[in-house]
């Protein structure tokens, strides 16, 4: 038996970007920060929760540092508030709704909840945690009682909300818990209310089991179990360990339960997410399991939204990726003894952040859908119901609603189409291949008849084809992979606009629109590495923002951090890439840029000057 062994445990929370790490007795906690530079963000700390408020006709913004904001749909901010005061340290971690429409919750991880006028005034705070910090995961307002849930096996109620405001209020028991033979063995994590009858409450928990109960009596009425399964089931065989079952959202799906029957032939009327981006289709009448597909794969859990309309289906993942289901004809009947398999039509599939999709809202606005997206690294994005982003909240210029993008979108493909008609791929890929190998030698072959003008144009085509040249490539790949954030090796569109609305803010949809599919020469709805570099030619390298990235580009390089880059400093920079260049041509290119003619160093405004002519 070993003495003094040191036991070390190491967990990272991914959706709050927060790693914790055990030594012995000590415990700490690091907190990623999200990079700033050229980032546009709502708020200054992971947004939590973004939701369209239909009576204030205005977007709902909480952050983690407590931070609240309501926006226009159309990108203009117009109040601000924040519930955390000097000397409080907490996250925010959950947004709740009144049922009447008058006041919203939030709460923390200090255990309490924090009872809001619209106006930004704390009417009440609730201690939900009896004097100890707990993470409240969700807050439900029913029937002038509020119940949360986040940190126990019991749900928490609170009753008695009619008293002096200011004043504490205690938390009760869950009538339908006290001989403790019914409810959840582990942690409850969610909940969903109908709201139209039969007046149902489903708690969902991390061990995967799933209680639904009556709101009015508060009894215990059925255990939906998505453990029992067969032993040669498929995805029973993906889920080997506790946390794959483990439930982030339920949502009810109220249009059928109003519609619903207590037989077995009716169809699914609750839907739960969570662990390996499980999607699973219920009735509660029953306690059957429908139906359940993996909507994301490569996760290690998902969180969903449905629309009013109970039509669509949002589902989201850690890394940022949102899909978009059509679940209105979807698990309508079932009459089979065995769990169905088959996916809902997938809509769209759109990556709008660059982090862990937080929460998901549709809203509705003069009879068309939109769908809001809030996410880890502190930005909301709002897109139609085709993923098309119309702009992030928090970015300069504000955007135009009355915009169809998808038809606009559509009506730019078909232009792209037309235009290619005669024109093939393979005419117009032989033709690149062409060109690229004759640009070097056509530059050579007619050198000395042209004039000084021609060769300052052709410079930058004849030095890219030398080994120095390759510096100039490296300073494009290095611009094109920093726009391409999901690393795909070509830009969407959201990218690009996001990344040319940085350079000019001013530009309008349409022009963005314009502007990138000129730049898609094959039409395929993304900008290749060649189709960037050919539209734009060296002149991108004049604008405020990539001078920036060259003079980091030149401190990369410099690494004594002097004023000047050296011959040894430069040939080390091209070998650790792998680049191999002799020090001759090191030494001819340091003399060609050179004001005077140095072959061994060369200045920041010198660099700036020969990379961008």
């Amino acid at each position: 038996m070993l003495k003094n062994k040191m036991d070390i445990f190491c967990w990272f929370d991914d959706s709050r970007s927060r790693l914790f790490a055990s030594f012995r007795t000590n415990i700490s906690m690091l907190e990623i920060k999200p990079e700033l530079k050229d980032r546009i963000m709502t708020h200054d700390r992971s947004i939590v929760a973004a939701r369209y408020v239909v009576r204030q006709k205005q977007v709902m913004i909480v952050c983690q540092a407590g931070d609240v904001s309501f926006w226009s749909l159309e990108g203009q901010k117009t109040k601000r508030f924040s519930e955390q005061h000097t000397g409080e340290n907490f996250d925010t971690t959950c947004l709740g709704f009144d049922e009447f429409g008058e006041k919203f919750y939030t709460g923390g991880s200090d255990g309490k909840i924090r009872i809001w006028n619209y106006n930004g005034r704390i009417l009440q705070t609730l201690d939900a945690g009896k004097g100890t910090a707990v993470e409240i995961t969700q807050i439900e307002a029913i029937k002038r009682r509020i119940v949360a849930v986040g940190w126990s096996k019991h749900l928490t109620v609170f009753r008695d909300l009619q008293q002096v405001e200011g004043r504490p209020s205690a938390p009760t028991e869950w009538k339908g818990e006290k001989d403790k033979t019914e409810g959840h063995d582990d942690d409850i994590v969610c909940m969903a209310v109908t709201l139209f009858f039969p007046q149902l409450l489903a708690s969902g928990s991390t061990d995967g089991e799933i209680c639904i109960w009556n709101t009015s009596s508060e009894l215990f009425v059925r255990r939906l179990d998505q453990r029992k399964r067969s032993p040669n089931d498929t995805q029973a065989k993906l889920q080997d360990n506790a946390a794959d079952f483990a439930i982030t959202m339920l949502r009810f799906l109220d249009k059928r339960m109003a519609t619903s029957t207590n037989n077995n032939l009716a169809g699914a009327n609750l839907l739960s997410c969570g662990g390996i981006g499980f999607v699973r289709f219920w009735n509660v009448h029953t306690g059957k399991l429908i139906s359940e597909f993996q909507a994301h794969t490569d996760v290690s859990s998902v969180i969903m939204e449905i629309d009013m309309h109970n039509k669509y289906l949002g589902t989201g993942d850690v890394n940022g990726l949102v899909k978009l289901w059509d679940i209105e004809q979807y698990c309508l009947q079932s009459d089979s003894i065995t769990v169905g398999k088959s996916l809902p039509p997938l809509l769209a599939e759109f990556t709008a952040h660059s982090d862990s999709i937080t929460c998901i809202d549709f809203l509705e606005k003069d009879e068309r859908m939109f769908i809001l997206t809030s996410s880890s690294d502190c930005s909301v994005v709002l897109s139609d119901i085709n993923g098309n982003p119309y702009g992030t909240f928090g970015q300069p210029n504000q955007w135009r609603l009355d915009m169809d993008l998808s038809k606009i979108n559509e009506e730019n493909l078909q232009a792209n189409r037309n235009k290619d008609d005669n024109k093939s791929q393979e005419e117009y890929s032989k033709e690149n291949d062409e060109e690229s190998r004759s640009v070097l030698s056509q530059d050579i072959d007619n050198m000395s008849s042209v004039t000084d003008e021609e060769m300052l144009t052709r410079r930058s085509n004849v030095w890219e084809s030398t080994s120095i040249g390759k510096l100039n490539t490296y300073i494009w790949m290095t611009m094109f992979n920093f726009i391409d954030v999901n690393t795909d090796s070509r830009l969407s569109y959201l990218e690009f606009r996001s990344w040319m609305l940085m350079i000019d803010a001013t530009l309008a949809e349409h022009e963005l629109l314009q502007i990138f599919n000129e730049m898609d020469r094959n039409g395929d709805g993304f900008i290749q590495y060649k189709e960037f570099r050919d539209y734009f030619g060296d002149d991108l390298l004049t604008s405020e923002v990539n001078v920036a990235q060259l003079t980091t580009l030149f401190n990369e390089i410099n690494t004594d951090q002097s004023e000047t880059i050296t011959l040894d400093q430069l040939l080390a920079f091209f070998n650790r890439f792998s680049t191999m260049i002799t020090k001759e041509e090191a030494q001819l290119f340091l003399g060609m840029v050179s004001d005077v003619g140095n072959e061994n160093t060369i200045t920041l405004k010198e660099f700036l000057k020969a990379m961008r002519e």
